[in-house]
């Protein structure tokens, strides 16, 4: 079923993104 397969891809890349500025912002913080 191609929805779920695109529902997969939007969810994974979302998760990829908020992981990726979490450890952004623990970086900042670390810095300080």
């Amino acid at each position: 079923m191609p929805v779920v397969s695109a529902i997969a891809r939007a969810l994974s890349c979302v998760i990829y993104t908020h992981r990726t500025a979490a450890q952004e912002a623990l970086r900042e913080i670390k810095d300080e």
